[in-house]
């Protein structure tokens, strides 16, 4: 194989990209670099990378060859690093990489390089190719930036979608919301209300109820738990196991034909006959009506210690 097709090969690996360094490398000398790139078959990116003139312009692609220009243990990082997971709301652009912390460090005109010193390969993996920190690795780089509201959501999400665990967020974060960290405080309190076991949301509208719980200062509910073991009840939306109450999130769309009215009713009599105080809550008041919902869930735990008694 020669020179040539060894440079195209490494390119198509690498969203049609190659270094200098790779180049050189090869066996490449710089002489014959610029003979190539004088003949239109390749495209100077920047001073430290090249790409194949045949490779057609992508995010991911401009995003490779910032990970080349900056070398090293640089990984996607941030906003950069969410797109690439596919998290809601976040696109690569601007692009941002991470990497540790040197004085050699290289900066690059195709983005923005943050270093640290609590950069850890055990944070990094591979996605299309490219080196992407891990998403809860994310989370904890996003923070200090965004608006708490979306940390949340983005925890959940992150969670919801498999991408990472409740424990994988504690672990994390004992490794590295250090005491200074933007977002630290933040994070410690998102973390003490989903224990290490807990299971994310898997509604808008579960996660908003905790919201709402949260904001007016009082403990959320644990999501998606199976109640029963022989006698196996079903699947709650979020249950209070202390103090013995449930809160069923109904929603119009899904819960309002007859069949579906005498499904829940049996369920609330199941719940009910098991010892368990039975809230029920509908999509619009959880949008509309907040205190009405955080007030009939304050109501019940009220009401659970009289009714255990």
């Amino acid at each position: 194989m020669d020179l040539d097709q060894q440079l195209r090969r490494l390119a198509t690996r690498q969203w049609g990209h190659v270094s200098d360094r790779q180049a050189l490398e090869l066996g490449l000398g710089p002489q014959q670099i610029r003979h190539r790139t004088a003949r239109g078959e390749w495209v100077r990116v920047t001073r430290r990378v090249l790409r194949s003139a045949a490779a057609a312009d992508h995010p991911l692609a401009r995003a490779q060859a910032m990970l080349l220009d900056v070398g090293g243990t640089a990984a996607l990082a941030r906003t950069s690093a969410a797109a690439v997971w596919h998290l809601p709301g976040f696109e690569p652009d601007p692009l941002h990489v991470v990497r540790d912390r040197d004085p050699h460090v290289r900066r690059s005109e195709l983005g923005v390089v943050h270093t640290t010193r609590t950069f850890d390969e055990r944070h990094v993996t591979t996605v299309d190719g490219l080196r992407v920190v891990v998403p809860m690795r994310c989370v904890v780089d996003l923070a200090g930036d965004i608006h708490p509201a979306r940390v949340e959501r983005l925890i959940d999400n992150v969670v919801g979608r498999g991408l990472g665990s409740y424990r994988s967020l504690h672990r994390i974060i004992g490794e590295l919301a250090g005491r200074g960290r933007a977002g630290s405080t933040l994070l410690r309190e998102l973390a003490s209300a989903r224990p290490p076991d807990a299971r994310a949301p898997e509604s808008n509208l579960e996660a908003r109820v905790n919201q709402l719980l949260l904001r007016a200062g009082h403990r959320p509910l644990e999501s998606q738990v199976d109640l029963g073991a022989d006698d196996w009840i079903g699947r709650i939306d979020l249950v209070d196991r202390d103090l013995h109450v449930v809160v069923e999130v109904q929603s119009q769309r899904f819960h309002s034909s007859v069949l579906d009215r005498r499904h829940d009713a049996e369920r609330r009599e199941c719940l009910q006959a098991a010892g368990w105080v039975v809230v029920e809550v509908w999509d619009h008041d959880v949008w509309y009506r907040p205190d009405a919902v955080v007030g009939a869930i304050v109501a019940a735990r009220l009401r659970a210690p009289r009714r255990a008694a």
